[in-house]
């Protein structure tokens, strides 16, 4: 997937989602509210079905970030707990994005998940829990405490699901490539 062209597609459908909200909400503007949401929600499900379908971890990570500062940058300054839910899992996907480099050069990621602890809380699935896992793994729970908004579109909440879905192989390829580099005899 083309990076430049993935987060302008990604950043559209946000802006169609948003542009939507406000269109429902907004006297003579309903139905191309409805029309833009249900645009950004189809582009949103279209990309991330894409980078889901090809297992690449790049676009399911800079999909989910881009969709995270779009999130921040809307949130209102009275919603305090969720500010500081999109700038923690921000701060978790920069670490992630770290991970997802290191991870491409085999010997430099062994030597540094060797000073990872093998307690149980440092492992995922026997591995290291490194940034990338953490982002992951703790950003279905964030989607899902997202869903119980009273009268979201059962749409948003596919796409939600789905977005969990993402998280989830996202999770089980890099797990692959973890297993394949550190279990790897010489």
């Amino acid at each position: 997937m083309d990076q430049i062209g993935l987060i302008d597609s990604i950043n559209n459908a946000v802006e169609l989602i948003t542009r939507g909200r406000i269109g429902l909400r907004t006297e003579g503007k309903t139905e191309q509210g409805r029309i833009d949401f249900h645009d950004g929600i189809l582009l949103a499900m279209e990309l991330y079905t894409q980078a889901y379908n090809e297992n690449d971890l790049f676009c399911m990570l800079l999909c989910e970030n881009t969709f995270l500062v779009k999130d921040l940058e809307g949130a209102r300054p009275k919603e305090t707990a969720a500010i500081k839910s999109y700038e923690t899992a921000l701060m978790e996907y920069d670490d992630a994005f770290n991970c997802l480099d290191l991870i491409e050069k085999p010997e430099e990621y062994k030597q540094a998940t060797a000073i990872v602890s093998h307690a149980p809380p440092f492992r995922y699935r026997e591995m290291p829990k490194d940034g990338f896992v953490v982002a992951m793994a703790g950003h279905p729970t964030r989607l899902k405490n997202g869903m119980t908004a009273i009268g979201m579109d059962p749409d948003e909440q596919d796409l939600r699901e789905f977005r969990m879905k993402v998280c989830k192989r996202a999770l089980d390829v890099y797990f692959q490539k973890q297993k394949a580099i550190l279990q790897k005899k010489h």
